[in-house]
């Protein structure tokens, strides 16, 4: 059975703010997803992100502590090799990062709903529902991500599980991705080298400490491999505008 009439709103029920750019409690219009305020904002009038933000706050807590042990691990081999506290000073720097990105998105999305009407500045349209000609909707990019298309041209925003995001951040956060899977690349390779070097009796009161940092070298190196090759060519597709339209687009 096909229902054509809609169902009424439930008497007394908070209907949910639709997504928009809205004025926020400092001032700036921020991106409002359609249930929290994002990281997203317009300053200036240039749509941007905060310096410190994440999709995910809960992940990035995560990534905190799991630098942090890391941290603590090469601090306490340290102990017996001591320039194993320098990769330990950066694993805790890395931590606290993480630490600060997750604390400065909890505290933007614990920021009070909008209260005022949105705001639709030419530099962030098309917004994502805009149709500008046939065909307009959502189209995948990914498996998981799709981007909508006005019907004549890609628009700055995309879609997943995690809701409706701009992307007007893309060409910058697809360069440090791809500046971080390259370090990663590198501090793999070094960490390898290095292993090799006190496996093979160059320091042989240090030779179990060469095992473990091949073992950790080498485990960076496949994880270097995996975001250069895997990961940094999905989050081009996503970060970055097609250049062309979606595939069977009939305009």
């Amino acid at each position: 059975m096909t229902w054509s009439a809609a169902p009424a709103p439930v008497p007394g029920a908070v209907q949910p703010l639709p997504m928009g750019w809205y004025p926020s409690t400092d001032g700036e219009p921020r991106w409002w997803n359609g249930q929290a305020w994002t990281g997203i904002r317009l300053r200036g009038g240039v749509p941007g992100t905060d310096w410190a933000t994440s999709e995910q706050p809960g992940l990035a807590l995560a990534m905190g502590f799991l630098w942090l042990a890391l941290g603590g691990g090469q601090l306490a081999l340290g102990l017996v090799s001591p320039p194993m506290r320098i990769m330990g000073i950066f694993f805790l720097a890395m931590a606290v990062l993480w630490f600060v990105i997750a604390a400065s998105t909890y505290r933007v999305k614990r920021a009070p709903a909008p209260s005022t009407p949105p705001v639709a500045p030419d530099v962030i349209r098309p917004l994502p529902w805009e149709q500008e000609g046939p065909g307009a909707g959502w189209y995948p990019m990914t498996a998981q991500v799709t981007r909508w298309w006005t019907g004549t041209r890609w628009s700055q925003y995309t879609a997943s599980r995690l809701g409706v995001y701009p992307t007007f951040h893309g060409p910058r956060s697809y360069r440090v991705v791809r500046g971080i899977s390259l370090g990663v690349l590198a501090v793999g390779a070094l960490a390898l080298v290095a292993g090799i070097a006190l496996a093979a009796g160059a320091w042989p009161e240090h030779e179990w400490l060469g095992w473990f940092v091949l073992v950790g070298g080498a485990s960076l190196l496949l994880v270097g491999i995996v975001l250069l090759a895997v990961v940094t060519r999905m989050q081009r597709r996503t970060l970055l505008l097609p250049t062309e339209p979606p595939a069977g687009w009939r305009g």
